[in-house]
């Protein structure tokens, strides 16, 4: 039987996917954790949910930019599960990706 993966909340992932264009993907997950569990978000000492995180991730799923964001973190996750590249490497990557974006 296949392990079943945890799905973070929106406001999880989307600190991740923002914290992560700086640190790798494993400090990322730290400080949102971190960050999450000080704004009440999730209960201190885990990744469950408070009541307010609830709210709060139905309000970061009906913002506009919502799919953008969910993008982000998925690609955040590729490239941070990518053993070969280094930090320097991603980083120029994500340099690239997000230039060649707004030329466009």
């Amino acid at each position: 039987m296949a392990k079943k993966t945890q799905k973070h909340p929106s406001y999880m992932r989307r600190c991740v996917a923002k914290v992560s264009q700086e640190k790798d993907l494993s400090t990322a997950f730290a400080i949102c954790t971190s960050a999450m569990q000080k704004a009440g978000y999730l209960e201190p000492e885990s990744r469950v949910q408070t009541k307010a995180g609830k709210k709060r991730a139905r309000q970061y799923a009906g913002r506009k930019d919502f799919k953008k964001k969910e993008a982000d973190y998925e690609r955040a996750l590729e490239l941070g599960r990518d053993e070969s590249l280094s930090f320097s490497d991603y980083f120029l990557k994500y340099v690239e990706e997000n230039t060649d974006e707004r030329l466009n």
